[in-house]
């Protein structure tokens, strides 16, 4: 995810790539957005469970709470200022990004001072019904800031896969052999990069399906590597084989369609569901049952 991407320059690509995507829609789709999430998740639930606690103590202030509405403004703040920075260093989301980092900021005003009336008073319950609401309020705030980060990252990647695109391209006209040992250096050097990215992107994705996607697609791609160069080769030097140009063609298709395999998966492209054998996570348990006390409130 972005959050932890170094500055890359891609506003050259930004106007030629369409991304399948809706910056409202808020589908947690990697582990990263999830670890960036869990410290926020974890105060939130820790301060409504602890709500629900001192309905049973006296009357009065609660320490322990005070405590936990300074963590979330802390950590609210802390992922509000590097959305600011990712809308700086990557043009393709500025717009989106700057728009829900205004939203967290806004959601976590609200939340610091329905949480700070609580945490006055922990025990009357329309104070503690008005807090949990703005948690989850916050929470959906965050988690889009968060998820528009990991496009950013998916922008880097999309941009990366154009480039091996037209490499490929480059690669089907040329027609001596000097010039296509050339542009295959080329194409190889952005194929390394992209394997780079890709192989992030798999690690990092959280529905097994489409990691055993994008897994096939990159296998695809290295083992076509070499096959790529020996057909290209025979073709420029037999152009007049028919045979030649089936072989380079067959091994350009079986590329193109490992990276748009690749694209799809990048952008969650298609409904996909749960492998029967997962679980839902601890995290994603814990947002589950926060929404659940909310809508009981």
């Amino acid at each position: 995810m972005a959050l932890n991407s170094p500055k890359e320059n891609n506003e050259s690509a930004i106007n030629s790539l369409n991304l399948a995507w809706d910056p409202k829609t808020i589908e947690i789709r990697t582990r990263s957005v999830e670890k960036a999430l869990e410290p926020l998740i974890i105060q939130v639930t820790t301060l409504v469970n602890h709500s629900k606690k001192n309905q049973k103590l006296k009357r009065g202030r609660s320490k322990k709470a005070v405590q936990l509405v300074k963590d979330i403004d802390q950590a609210t703040a802390r992922l509000v200022d590097v959305g600011q920075d990712i809308a700086e260093d990557y043009q393709e989301v500025k717009i989106p990004m700057l728009e829900a980092c205004t939203e967290a900021e806004e959601a976590g005003k609200v939340m610091h001072d329905a949480a700070t009336e609580f945490a006055l008073d922990p025990c009357t319950p329309s104070k503690r019904g008005t807090m949990v609401k703005s948690a989850r309020i916050l929470l959906s705030s965050v988690t889009r800031l968060l998820c528009i980060a990991d496009m950013a990252d998916v922008h880097r990647l999309l941009t990366t896969l154009k480039k091996v695109e037209e490499r490929l391209k480059e690669l089907e006209v040329m027609d001596t052999a000097d010039d296509l040992l050339s542009a295959f250096k080329h194409y190889g050097n952005d194929l390394m990069q992209f394997a780079k990215l890709t192989g992030l992107r798999q690690a990092d994705l959280k529905d097994a399906r489409r990691k055993d996607e994008m897994a096939a697609a990159r296998a695809t791609l290295k083992r076509t590597s070499k096959m790529l160069l020996t057909t290209s080769k025979a073709y420029v030097s037999h152009p007049d084989l028919q045979s030649t140009k089936q072989n380079r063609d067959y091994v350009v298709d079986q590329v193109s369609s490992a990276v748009a395999t690749i694209s799809g998966v990048a952008q969650a492209v298609g409904e996909s569901q749960r492998h029967p054998y997962e679980e839902v996570g601890y995290l994603a348990r814990a947002l589950d049952e926060l929404m659940v006390r909310v809508l009981c409130e």
